[in-house]
């Protein structure tokens, strides 16, 4: 028996200004809110996940009140979700939507999985070059080693 507080539906309040990331990949919101450090941020953040989608299926949805993200956090979400969307709020309304590609170069945001690699040993920057968008696959530039979209989302630093 459905009760009537279990048939009201969650509402979620749009935003004035700040970001709304869209189409990420179901259950991909967790860690990319991890590598944002979201849960240290002070302003309102809304996360939805396994939110039904004509063209995904299922798919995750970060609505950040008052925040911009910079290129690296913006990098980092399109490791994790190329194919999500950013969305600029301002006046609760869509000002830019940028569609996310994954990058071609990657530096400093990954830490190479390859414990022979020198950025392991000494203090250099990674720098990853992307090998094949389908599958993903990157290639460190200093030890050569290449990595699949597995083992790349737990790289992330």
């Amino acid at each position: 028996m459905i009760t009537e507080q279990m048939s009201k539906k969650l509402t979620i309040s749009s935003i004035n200004t700040g970001m709304v990331i869209d189409h990420i990949p179901d259950k991909r919101s967790f860690k990319i809110s991890s590598i944002l450090n979201l849960y240290k941020y002070a302003g309102s953040v809304a996360i939805i996940s396994s939110a039904k989608s004509k063209s995904m299926g299922f798919k995750d949805i970060i609505k950040l009140e008052g925040k911009h993200l910079d290129l690296e956090e913006i990098d980092k979400i399109a490791l994790l979700a190329p194919g999500a969307t950013i969305n600029i709020i301002e006046n609760s309304r869509v000002i830019s939507k940028k569609l996310l590609s994954t990058p071609i170069k990657i530096n400093g945001l990954l830490k190479c999985f390859n414990p022979n690699c020198i950025t392991n040993h000494e203090i250099i920057k990674t720098k990853f070059v992307t090998e094949s968008t389908n599958p993903y696959v990157i290639r460190c530039v200093y030890c050569e080693r290449t990595f699949q979209d597995d083992i790349i989302r737990r790289m992330l630093v």
